[in-house]
């Protein structure tokens, strides 16, 4: 898209405030990087997601992805061979369990939201990494 056209739309303002309202920072980031589309088929399956998002919130108002944590760094270090601390640890733990939630709750709710459940879908559990951290280590 045309620079001029997205300073005259205001969007890198917009970004901004899309980005206030991401409390995970990997969400923050991603939304800070969009970028606007003339790919219609780009378009309209963002456009399909955001109104399936509303209709699972409308439906899960609580739905929330809050224990999640940044373990991007960690977990390749731990996939490396690395030692993980145990703040670490219980930052994957809690992230999997986050993970677990929302791919319950969207696909509970996949005929109001079929893309997002395919998404959810995606969502990996590791019960037995969540009950192994859990039986080494508590808060």
């Amino acid at each position: 898209m045309n620079p001029k056209a997205i300073e005259l739309l205001e969007f890198p303002a917009v970004r901004a405030q899309l980005a206030s309202y991401c409390g995970f920072s990997v969400s923050k980031a991603l939304a800070e990087e969009l970028e606007p589309s003339a790919d219609g088929i780009l378009v309209a399956r963002r456009i399909a997601f955001t109104s399936e998002a509303v209709r699972v919130l409308n439906v899960a108002p609580n739905l929330s992805i809050g224990g999640a944590r940044d373990i991007r760094g960690p977990a390749e270090r731990g996939r490396r061979g690395g030692v993980l601390d145990p703040q670490e640890l219980l930052s994957i733990q809690a992230t999997i369990s986050s993970g677990r939630v929302v791919r319950s709750t969207v696909s509970r709710l996949a005929g109001l939201a079929p893309g997002l459940a395919d998404l959810a879908y995606l969502i990996v559990d590791c019960p037995n990494l969540d009950r192994e951290i859990g039986r080494c280590l508590s808060d």
